[in-house]
């Protein structure tokens, strides 16, 4: 049994960025976020009635990667899932990256937009750097740096460099490194991935 109850008449949030909490019957907080306008797609003129959604409801609820706008004309997708919504299938058995779907299609149909890279490392207190090439080793996208860790974890790109702009079809280079200067460990790992569109 689900009960939602709302303390307000409409749903509506701040086009400015807003705090959502989401608690039990006792008040304690299940999951909140502070969301950014920002979050949107940039390449949107006007955001106006279409629905940030969450892309993996497993995943951070704060990444800004894992939230994005809505891809159905009627700019969502109440009672229903979301547009965006995917999930991680495969992660490494050992210390490595996985990278999924792959080719993806960040063409804003809703299926394969977004590429997932799931890691898995063995120790627990790493530093990530992870950063996207294209084929003539220009970066287009820094992902983390500097970011915790922990023993696993997804990254998600939405097949856009670091100022908003769509990359071209093609392929790109992944540039997973995870580092403990304490430590003196260091792994680095480079795998390509596929970007496609229909022609």
């Amino acid at each position: 049994v689900r009960i939602f109850r709302a303390d307000r008449s409409t749903l509506s949030l701040s086009t400015q960025g807003d705090t959502i909490h989401l608690a039990d019957a006792n008040g304690v907080t299940i999951d909140s976020v502070y969301y950014e306008p920002g979050w949107h797609n940039p390449n949107l003129i006007d955001v106006r009635g279409i629905a940030l959604e969450r892309i993996n409801p497993f995943g951070p609820s704060n990444d800004p990667e894992n939230w994005g706008s809505s891809v159905v004309e009627k700019g969502g997708t109440p009672m229903g899932p979301n547009s965006l919504f995917a999930t991680p299938e495969t992660f490494p058995d050992q210390d490595d990256i996985v990278l999924e779907p792959n080719p993806f299609s960040p063409d804003g149909d809703g299926v394969d937009d977004n590429l997932f890279i799931n890691y898995k490392l063995n120790h627990p207190d790493y530093l990530l750097r992870v950063r996207i090439f294209d084929r003539y080793g220009r970066l287009v996208r820094t992902l983390a740096d500097g970011k915790p860790a922990g023993l696993e974890g997804t990254l998600i790109w939405d097949g856009r460099r670091d100022n908003g702009m769509e990359n071209r079809i093609g392929i790109y280079v992944v540039y997973f490194e995870a580092f403990n200067s304490a430590a003196g460990r260091n792994r680095t790992i480079k795998k390509t991935v596929v970007l496609a569109r229909q022609l």
